[in-house]
């Protein structure tokens, strides 16, 4: 998060302006004492000029110069007032200044206090996440572990499906750069497509050797618990079931006419009735 930084006003800034009012002040200072050492200065010359000679002339000379002692006061007075409304307009714009940076101050100390909020909050967001995402890629690796053992279990047909999502699962789980996100995914995938398997019927035909010959035979699924085969003359019947090592398919003649019929029921080609089927638990 960016934060604007106003810039500070300069501590001297008062100081700046009471040395130019003093220095404004000391010049007319100077100026009006200036004015009243000629003043007296001028005034015993003029007396003592007038009883001695009574001189006109001497007189008028004076005036003059008295004359343009005033107007050197005028024009001091004249330049005082100038630099006066420029020293005040001066002030006016400095402590507007100074307001202003003052407020923006007051401001970004707000900012400053609620971004370090801000930043704290994160950071033990933060730390949460990391805590979150190491227990879950813990769990991950003994989901994925399991996986690996339940899929020796499942028959073909699911295999075939899965089998792109298998190839994602890392062999080294400590060497992969898969995101845990996308493993978690690819878990829950597997085990959707699992799931749905198990609450349905798949027919599949096959190759597989029944009655001492190789055959095409047709398989029917009974989702992750057993599968039932038989070729076209129902000449034997395959009974399937999940294995540690992979399905297993056991060859029953016995049972060659009932898997028969339960394809035919399944196709609809026999009218559906009860059919007792070879099944064990393993």
């Amino acid at each position: 998060m960016n934060v604007n930084r106003a810039t500070p006003p300069p501590r001297n800034l008062d100081l700046i302006v009471a040395a130019e009012a003093k220095r404004i002040a000391k010049r007319l200072s100077v100026c009006v004492c200036t004015t009243v050492t000629l003043l007296f200065s001028f005034l015993p010359s003029a007396a003592a000029s007038a009883n001695d000679s009574g001189d006109i002339a001497g007189l008028q000379g004076m005036v003059s110069e008295w004359t343009d002692l005033r107007r050197l006061i005028a024009e001091e007075r004249a330049d005082w007032k100038v630099e006066k409304v420029y020293l005040q307009e001066n002030l006016e714009i400095l402590t507007k200044q100074i307001t202003l940076i003052r407020e923006q101050l007051d401001q970004t100390q707000g900012v400053g206090e609620e971004t370090a909020a801000e930043l704290e909050r994160l950071d033990l967001r933060r730390n949460a996440l990391l805590e979150a995402n190491e227990a879950v890629t813990n769990s991950v690796v003994g989901l994925e572990d399991s996986v690996k053992r339940l899929v020796k279990r499942f028959p073909p047909p699911l295999l075939d499906t899965i089998e792109p999502l298998l190839r994602r699962i890392p062999e080294n789980p400590e060497a992969t750069d898969l995101p845990v996100s996308q493993r978690v995914q690819n878990i829950v995938a597997v085990v959707s497509l699992a799931e749905k398997f198990n609450t349905s019927l798949i027919k599949r035909g096959e190759v597989h050797e029944i009655a001492g010959r190789e055959k095409q035979i047709w398989t029917l699924y009974w989702g992750l618990a057993a599968s039932f085969s038989t070729d076209a003359e129902a000449s034997s019947a395959l009974i399937g079931y999940p294995g540690a090592e992979g399905w297993v398919y056991e060859e029953r003649p016995d049972q060659a006419s009932t898997v028969a019929l339960l394809i035919q029921t399944y196709d609809g080609t026999e009218v559906p009735s009860f059919i007792e089927l070879p099944v064990s638990l393993r």
